[in-house]
C-alpha cells in the first residue's frame, strides 16, 4: 500500500498504469489511485487479495479512466464488473474487463 501511495505521490499525471503481482496491495490501498486525476487505463493482474470493494472508488472518482483490466483476479466475476461500470457516474464511458481463470470459469 506504501509504495503504490509514493508512485502516486510521485507521479500524479500517470494515464496509464499496471500493477502485476501486487502481493502486498489490499483494497484500502487502492485508494490513493484516486489521486490519479489523469489516469485513464488501470490495469491489475494476480492481486489475489482484492475485492470489488478495492475497485469502487476508483471507478466512481476517477472520471477519465475509460478502461479497467482485471486480470487474474479470483474473488471478481462479471457481475463485479458490471457492477463496477455502473457505479461510474459517466456511463457508458468506462469499460471494465475480466480477463483469466475468472472468465473463462463464468463461460464454463
Amino acid at each position: 500500500d506504501g509504495e503504490l501511495a509514493a508512485l502516486v505521490a510521485a507521479v500524479p499525471g500517470l494515464r496509464e498504469l499496471e500493477l502485476v503481482r501486487p502481493r502486498s496491495l489490499t483494497d484500502a490501498g487502492l485508494a490513493a489511485l484516486t489521486a490519479l486525476s489523469a489516469l485513464t487505463q488501470l490495469t491489475v493482474a494476480g492481486a489475489q487479495q482484492l475485492t470489488v470493494a478495492g475497485f469502487t472508488p476508483a471507478a466512481r472518482c476517477l472520471r477519465q479512466l475509460r478502461l479497467l483490466v482485471l486480470r487474474d483476479l479470483p474473488s471478481l466475476t462479471a457481475a463485479h464488473c458490471d457492477q463496477l461500470e455502473g457505479s461510474c457516474p459517466r456511463r457508458g464511458q468506462l469499460r471494465v474487463q475480466l480477463v483469466g481463470q475468472q472468465q473463462h470459469a463464468q463461460q464454463a
